[in-house]
């Protein structure tokens, strides 16, 4: 209906619509914000594949079903809620959207869900609205009596992650930075974590390649799998006594890193298995260098895979 026009910003569907069919929005380039209808209870194919533009949408609980290739390449959406109702999502709705969090109120996938439907994008389970809070474009989610950072908007340039929160007239503890939670945030240039965090999830800041220094807290225990992969302007990192396992890549492609730098040298042990890494076990006690982290972390020279754990 409206593919291709690269001149719309916003759209109001109005209430007599009950389906937006295959490419309806397609390529709509300045397409930066909908409002869809609680009389619609499906979203097509393709529906808003390359909408670039397009920094919110919200998905009303009428609607069962996503589309293959719904929100496919919508780079600027930084958080989409999924409710309950939605029983079926085509495989993959959401690739390509490099700044996204999903929040599902589903507690788990329904079996109706398509293989690959959030193309590995964050997923937060259970979500409930109330237990979201943004503060200075920086997404917390808390759960378990803690909160974790989940996300962020899609062009925060310097950020200061508090040690603590308040939702709700409750102060919960920062005690995580979650799974791909700044990736590919290319504005990115500098973050400080407070002494709260204990980890660091997968691809937590994957691709921030204007990040030009990073001091990670003597609390954080273990930095996961691909965490700074690509960050290109890093040029030297102190990994702190506190951590005890190190992810596959975790700091791979990071061009500039010239200095890796252990607090505590000794007792570490490779793997190539993540199963070994995440059990600490049957791995083979290395001699720590400087040339050794740079050769095996930096610049790539991996098998199946190299993981670092101490005891």
């Amino acid at each position: 209906a409206f593919s291709g026009c690269t001149s719309l910003t916003s759209i109001v569907i109005p209430s007599s619509v009950t389906s937006i069919g295959r490419d309806a929005f397609a390529r709509c380039t300045s397409l930066a914000s909908i409002v869809i209808p609680s009389s619609v209870t499906s979203i097509g194919e393709n529906t808003f594949y390359n909408c670039t533009s397009l920094t919110s949408v919200v998905i009303p609980s009428s609607v069962t079903s996503i589309g293959i290739f719904a929100f496919e390449n919508c780079t600027s959406l930084t958080s989409i809620e999924i409710p309950s109702s939605v029983t079926s999502i085509g495989f993959s709705a959401f690739r390509g959207c490099t700044s996204l969090t999903i929040y599902c109120e589903a507690e788990s996938q329904p079996s109706g869900w398509g293989s690959s439907w959030n193309c590995d994008r964050p997923v937060v389970w259970g979500y409930d609205v109330s237990d979201l809070k943004i503060i200075d474009g920086v997404y917390y989610y808390i759960k378990d009596g803690s909160a974790m950072v989940t996300g962020r908007n899609a062009n925060v340039t310097n950020v200061t992650i508090p040690s603590t929160i308040e939702n709700n007239g409750v102060t919960y503890s920062v005690t995580s930075i979650g799974n791909y939670a700044f990736y590919y945030c290319t504005s990115l240039t500098s973050i400080v974590i407070p002494s709260s965090v204990t980890s660091i999830g997968d691809d937590a800041f994957a691709n921030c390649s204007s990040l030009t220094s990073i001091t990670i807290p003597d609390s954080v225990t273990s930095i996961g799998n691909w965490a700074f992969f690509g960050c290109r302007s890093l040029t030297s990192v102190t990994i702190p006594n506190s951590v005890t396992s190190i992810g596959n890549w975790a700091f791979g492609v990071c061009t500039s890193l010239t200095s890796i730098e252990f607090e505590d040298t000794t007792d570490w042990y490779r793997v190539d298995d993540e199963t070994d890494w995440e059990n600490k076990e049957n791995g083979t006690l290395i001699t720590y260098s400087q040339d050794y982290v740079i050769i095996e972390f930096v610049l790539g020279n991996f098998n199946s895979g190299c993981y670092l754990y101490k005891k």
